[in-house]
């Protein structure tokens, strides 16, 4: 198991209040979060006869193997696949013997402002075919700059604003963060969305009150990975609550592939055994991991409203999560 922090940060340039000059473009650190084998994972679920590994997840390069099981491949309906991908695996099984290994390696790199990902077919060990790369440009954060907010320089959540602020995950208007203000259900999915800058946003719209939303993109893609839930409507204006907002998180740890089956799900708080067990057992994941505290040693306040401030530093603070996957 090799540890893997999710810190979107390098060395101490962040640590302190932006300057009006930065030491290095902020596109060589926007892109480390970037949620790539999550997407890869959610490309691979169905593939047929696929078993997902994911032997390097490393700041700006990840390599996932799909390990194909012939019999399952050459026996399922391709409809719907990726075809490069098809076409290099078919070529391969054609010319070997049913006991063949095949698997699907997929490397992804960052380098400046661009990813580049590649595919290879591997058989028994040995790179056969290579697909052409696949180069991105990384937009989102091509014009960055350094955020200035003239309502939280002694606000004690500044330092993760500013850090969120830089990378293009929380933003503002008119120079003013307005910390105190309760944060709505459509904005924290943008910011969940916000640190996985390389997905394509997912078109299918399951909410008749998102249609013309400006946070519409980030709401479905978190909905597709499953992070968010609901049946018509989504209530974007809503303030969050406490608890919304640990189920939330919970999931989107749950979305990225991190296994936290070790950690218990238990709490001190009195206040929650009444919930569903899904609020119940995420509020007790982020008690045992600290990214959100009680507000006493024995009550967790479940449908409180969460500040733009504090969801800030909630979040700054799971990309610094040391976690083993």
């Amino acid at each position: 198991m090799k540890k893997l922090w999710l810190s979107l940060l390098a060395g101490a340039l962040f640590m302190t209040a932006p300057s009006a000059q930065a030491a290095s473009p902020l596109h060589e650190y926007a892109e480390v979060f970037t949620g790539e084998v999550a997407i890869l994972k959610d490309t691979y679920r169905d593939f047929p006869g696929a078993k997902i590994e994911v032997p390097r997840f490393e700041r700006f390069a990840s390599t996932t193997l799909v390990h194909i099981d012939r019999a399952q491949f050459l026996a399922a309906d391709k409809t719907g696949l990726p075809e490069e991908d098809v076409a290099l695996i078919s070529l391969v099984l054609a010319s070997t013997n049913p006991s063949t290994k095949i698997t699907l390696e997929i490397t992804t790199t960052i380098e400046g402002n661009t990813q580049t990902m590649d595919v290879a077919v591997i058989r028994d060990g040995t790179v056969m075919h290579k697909g052409e790369p696949t180069v991105t440009p990384l937009k989102r954060y091509s014009g960055v700059i350094n955020p200035s907010f003239t309502d939280i320089s002694h606000h004690p959540n500044a330092p993760a604003i500013y850090r969120l602020a830089r990378l293009g995950i929380v933003t503002s208007t008119k120079n003013q963060f307005n910390p105190g203000d309760p944060i709505t259900r459509a904005q924290f999915a943008a910011m969940l969305y916000r640190t996985i800058p390389n997905t394509a946003p997912f078109k299918d719209n399951p909410f008749t009150d998102i249609t013309t939303h400006w946070a519409k993109d980030d709401i479905v893609t978190m909905y597709a990975f499953d992070v968010v839930k609901g049946l018509t409507k989504f209530n974007p204006g809503n303030a969050i609550t406490r608890a919304q907002a640990a189920v939330m998180i919970a999931r989107y740890l749950d979305m990225l592939g991190i296994d936290l089956t070790q950690i218990p799900r238990t709490s001190p708080f009195e206040d929650v055994v009444k919930l569903h067990s899904e609020n119940q057992e995420a509020i007790g994941l982020m008690y045992q991991l600290g990214i959100i505290n009680g507000t006493s040693p024995t009550t967790f306040n479940p449908g409180g409203q969460l500040t733009r401030a504090q969801m800030a530093k909630i979040l700054d603070g799971i990309l610094y999560l040391p976690i083993d996957i």
